[in-house]
């Protein structure tokens, strides 16, 4: 019995231990290319605390139309800033910067999240 009683609690400790529990305090920021134009992707995010004096580069890579990026960040009040990249055949034409604007932050809270949408003229939170 005993060795039964033995078995059962180190088998529960096992499924216990391989969970993987949810123990990080962050929310996401939902980076959405909603451009007309199929030749401009989003190719960085920079994020502003409202604390904070200056942006900071939270992710990179290539989010084209119609696709979505989940970043994430610490709880607090955030402005975004995109950098949106046009090219045509592949090769490189321009860059662009978008913010959502001055002084306009939105709370993320943990387990949280935020649209933030580009439409191809602008970036603004949803």
């Amino acid at each position: 019995m005993k060795k039964i009683f033995v078995s059962i609690l180190a088998l529960f400790s096992l499924i216990i231990c391989s969970c993987n529990l949810n123990t990080d305090d962050k929310g996401s920021l939902v980076v959405r290319n909603e451009s007309e134009n199929d030749s401009v992707y989003i190719s960085a995010v920079y994020a502003m605390e409202s604390e904070a004096s200056g942006y900071q580069l939270v992710w990179t890579g290539k989010i084209e139309n119609n696709s979505s990026e989940f970043i994430k960040l610490e709880p607090g009040k955030y402005a975004v800033k995109i950098e949106a990249t046009n090219s045509f055949y592949g090769v490189l034409e321009s860059k662009t910067i978008h913010e959502t604007g001055y002084n306009i932050y939105k709370k993320l809270d943990s387990d949280g999240f935020i649209n933030v949408i580009f439409d191809g003229k602008g970036v603004y939170f949803e």
